[in-house]
């Protein structure tokens, strides 16, 4: 099946699709027809406004700001709520126009066409699942609090991260609704698909889907690595490995750091992939732009870096998953394969080399090449 979605400037692609999924008989979060029908909600329930935009449902994530219809009006805001979610958001101004500086687009026109569609909101257990681009039947679900990452590959847990929140029972009612969803779009595709959880009093669990954004194709390698090692130079990555490559591996120019200036003031460059995701190095707009783009994202895993904090963010969930490849690192291991490459953050020159990455799904090799 062909996602219909997909190349279309919807208005307001969230609710739409969500509003097909609902006509397909999938269980969604209640959308309203508009803000004028929520406003007769307002005093009983809590209403989300979502930010909508064309370039929501393949773009860039978390570009736009969201509110309650709820505070507006306790801020004496009665209408053009849109307007108002915008006016005095230094911030959020911002890192619109950078995303428009950098891909050539002109702001005003841009911004004409951000809106924000009306949502009860629904208490319970938030989660975001993502089905694996390279093993079939493998998911990586991220809970948002109390915050946690599990990997379910083929009905066996084989990897949480943090406390275990989720029972295999609700992780495959959670894959369920994810591949209802997926049959309705594009059952090779592997979405990004988020899920509010309510537990009933009786115990069972009602799922609800809040929204769908586009990820990467599925791609299914025709080798396996296994444990031998793989030619002269060719480090194995023992962290975790999410994608594939091609049987001869991919010939990539890899970024180690980035100029000084580019927290900043970044700015399009030429690279296959990149170390870099964090938002303390990096602007989220400019990495959210070149997530797509990019055949290998690597992260490095410190003593203060855990999935299960920072994979509550869009930018390092869009980090995993955005990228044909990505792969989380040891410091340890980026000594032994990088040397003195990487410099201090500080450095003004942009640092990058070429390696040479293979990967069948679950395990990877990487070679320095220059």
């Amino acid at each position: 099946m062909t996602d219909t979605f997909v190349g279309r400037r919807i208005v307001q692609p969230k609710k739409e699709i969500i509003r097909y999924l609902a006509e397909k008989g999938v269980r969604v979060a209640p959308v309203y027809d508009s803000i004028d029908d929520a406003l007769k909600d307002v005093e009983n329930e809590t209403i989300l406004l979502r930010s909508e935009h064309w370039q929501d449902y393949e773009g860039s994530s978390d570009l736009f700001p969201n509110n309650t219809l709820n505070d507006l009006l306790g801020d004496g805001v009665n209408q053009d709520f849109t307007s108002a979610i915008l006016k005095n958001r230094n911030v959020a101004i911002e890192k619109i126009k950078l995303h428009c500086q950098l891909l050539g687009l002109d702001y005003d026109t841009f911004v004409r066409d951000f809106s924000h569609s009306a949502w009860k909101f629904i208490h319970g257990t938030n989660r975001t699942i993502f089905a694996d681009s390279a093993v079939k039947g493998k998911y990586h679900i991220f809970t948002l609090s109390p915050s946690c990452y599990s990997i379910i590959d083929n009905d066996v847990e084989n990897f949480t991260e943090r406390g275990r929140n989720l029972t295999m029972s609700e992780a495959r009612e959670l894959i369920e609704l994810y591949e209802q969803i997926r049959g309705f779009l594009d059952k090779d595709h592997c979405y990004s698909v988020e899920v509010q959880s309510v537990e009933n009093r009786n115990r069972t669990r009602d799922h609800f889907a809040l929204q769908v954004h586009r990820g990467i194709d599925f791609f299914s390698p025709d080798f396996k690595l296994g444990n031998n090692p793989y030619e002269t130079g060719h480090f194995r990555l023992r962290r975790l490995v999410r994608g594939a490559t091609k049987k001869d591996g991919e010939e990539l120019l890899l970024t180690l750091q980035y100029t000084r200036n580019f927290r900043d003031k970044p700015k399009m460059i030429e690279e296959d992939a990149s170390m870099e995701a964090s938002s303390h190095h990096l602007p989220t707009v400019f990495s959210e732009i070149m997530f797509r783009k990019r055949r290998l994202q690597i992260m490095l895993d410190s003593q203060n870096w855990r999935f299960y904090e920072d994979f509550s963010f869009h930018c390092l969930r869009s980090a995993l998953f955005k990228p044909a490849n990505s792969l989380v690192l040891y410091v340890g291991d980026f000594r032994n394969i990088f040397g003195e490459n990487r410099k201090s953050i500080y450095e003004p020159k942009l640092e990058q080399v070429r390696v040479h990455y293979i990967s069948d799904g679950n395990a990877a090799f990487i070679k320095v090449l220059d």
